[in-house]
């Protein structure tokens, strides 16, 4: 922990007097500096846009053309957000081969008829003159729990700013789809929850989602 900590508070630039030349080292990106006005700051690749998705698409399996991240138009640039948004796009893609994670749920009814395994403990408990019988029946239920997170995952990427045209193939746009139909767990994830999920080998891939 000690080296990462150290790596991470290496500074962002760094001016070189003997060259007369600012140095970025490893980080790349834009950011607003704080002051009298707006002070913009770009730190491209030194080795270009392509070298670098090429790179980043062998490791994350996936392939943009060159006219998919240039133009023109300034608004439509091609961010590290719309950067890291591929990339999870990417994820989801390999994740989802197998279908959307789902837990296996119990639910317990009171009835006059047998509806699922008899519950005859709960039934004596719950129903002593024995005018109703208590039944448990099993099924598997989406997990909320990571849908809730891939949702907020997505809003965190703004995922609207990178058009339906990049990387959204059948199996992504079929997720997206079902996670807008999933109920939402309606408050914050917590700690605990995270620490809940237990992945079915086949939906491993999500936990990298």
């Amino acid at each position: 922990m000690g080296g990462i900590e150290e790596a991470d508070d290496s500074p962002i630039v760094s001016f070189d007097h003997k060259e007369r030349l600012w140095r970025a080292g490893r980080y790349i990106g834009s950011a607003t500096l704080p002051g009298k006005g707006a002070y913009p700051l770009e730190i491209a690749p030194r080795f270009g846009d392509k070298v670098l998705i090429d790179l980043l698409g062998e490791a994350f399996h996936f392939k943009l053309t060159e006219d998919q991240y240039t133009t023109n138009d300034t608004a439509k640039r091609f961010t590290v957000r719309t950067l890291m948004a591929i990339i999870w796009l990417a994820k989801l893609e390999r994740s989802s081969r197998y279908g959307f994670p789902r837990v296996n749920v119990t639910e317990t009814a009171s009835s006059r008829f047998v509806r699922g395994q008899l519950d005859i403990s709960g039934t004596v408990r719950r129903h002593p003159l024995l005018d109703q019988v208590v039944t448990k029946t099993r099924h598997k239920r989406s997990d909320l729990i990571v849908a809730e997170i891939l949702r907020q995952g997505m809003n965190e990427l703004r995922f609207d700013m990178i058009g339906r045209s990049i990387l959204v193939s059948d199996t992504v746009q079929e997720t997206l789809d079902y996670l807008n139909v999933i109920p939402s767990l309606g408050r914050r994830l917590t700690i605990r929850d995270y620490d809940s999920i237990r992945y079915h080998p086949i939906y491993a891939c999500f936990k990298k989602a």
